[in-house]
């Protein structure tokens, strides 16, 4: 996928969705910003959430992603959220430093990046 990537001159555009613990895709909490696609062990916050995917309990250990450097290296990026229950990572995303615990939070430093959320995920703003 990095090869397709590089080949088509990087992506024009990425649509994200940040989880409860401020992965974006499998890039999980602690995740080196300068990863392009790679295999990934899901964080237990990851594993717990993505339950709701499957009609039974299944065992969910690692995930494959595009890397973060991809999304900063994109020339357009949306992040976005919905509902009260995203209201506290929004909150660390928007508010907090950009830290690789909270990987959504680089999104601040795309110069083209747009944070969409409703007003359920905006609640705890300041």
């Amino acid at each position: 996928m990095d090869n397709v990537i590089k080949v088509k001159n990087g992506l024009d555009l990425i649509v994200v969705g940040v989880g409860m613990n401020g992965h974006i895709g499998f890039n999980e909490p602690g995740v080196s910003f300068d990863l392009y696609c790679h295999v990934i062990d899901l964080d237990e916050t990851t594993q717990s959430v993505g339950q709701k995917y499957f009609k039974t309990t299944t065992t969910l250990k690692k995930g494959i992603t595009l890397g973060l450097k991809h999304l900063t290296e994109s020339k357009k990026a949306i992040l976005i959220a919905n509902g009260t229950k995203k209201a506290d990572v929004i909150k660390a995303i928007v508010e907090g430093p950009v830290d690789p615990k909270m990987p959504a939070s680089i999104m601040k430093e795309h110069n083209k990046g747009w944070i969409v959320i409703d007003e359920g995920a905006a609640g705890k703003l300041n």
